[in-house]
């Protein structure tokens, strides 16, 4: 039976790391095909300037942030199938884990630990890093395949982490100030219950 728990499990692992895996690469060609709209974008913007000639003209829209600013989506996306160290309030030590999933409801990331636990974070509250491509291994077991981040992208990753746990946090104040109210609120006035028609 204890085999059986921890195949059954170990299926139930291999199956999320293959979901992740999989919105991670969306999210990736979302990426690159929102690089390649700036990337034309820009191109386009350098021919007119070449046909037009120097001269003074009227002043066009803002400038597209670069390419590696940009991140589809929830900032969680980015993450997906990417190895993190966290650091853990209890010891003040950052423990090695791989980012398996994401709940966009709670806005929550599943991160499987070294230990074989899986926990459900909100990084946006929470004190981490990214591991480098290249010490995932060493840090996780294995490596996610994938690229560096830039440090423009992952601030920006970070800051969108940020904002919207700021946005959790106050949705999460409204409704409990919404149930304080409700419970402090009087009940209504008991309805009289009349007698019949003709009794005092």
């Amino acid at each position: 039976a204890e085999a059986a728990a921890r195949a059954e499990a170990e299926a139930k692992a291999a199956e999320e790391a293959r979901a992740a895996a999989e919105a991670a690469a969306k999210a990736e060609r979302r990426f690159k095909k929102q690089k390649s709209k700036v990337v034309s974008a820009a191109q386009k913007k350098k021919k007119k300037k070449s046909k037009t000639g120097g001269g003074p003209r009227a002043p066009g829209p803002p400038r597209p942030k670069p390419e590696e600013e940009l991140v589809p989506g929830h900032a969680e996306v980015a993450l997906v199938g990417r190895a993190v160290r966290v650091l853990s309030a209890g010891t003040r030590k950052y423990f090695a884990g791989r980012i398996v999933a994401y709940h966009p409801a709670g806005g929550q990331l599943s991160v499987e630990y070294n230990d074989g636990s899986v926990v459900a974070t909100r990084l946006g509250r929470e004190k981490w890093e990214l591991v480098p491509v290249g010490e995932e291994e060493a840090a996780v077991g294995r490596s996610s395949g994938g690229t560096d981040m830039s440090d423009a992208r992952l601030a920006l990753v970070r800051e969108k982490l940020a904002e919207e746990e700021k946005e959790r946090l106050k949705a999460e104040r409204a409704r409990e100030r919404a149930a304080e109210r409700a419970k402090s609120a009087p009940p209504p006035p008991a309805k009289k219950k009349g007698g019949k028609k003709g009794e005092p």
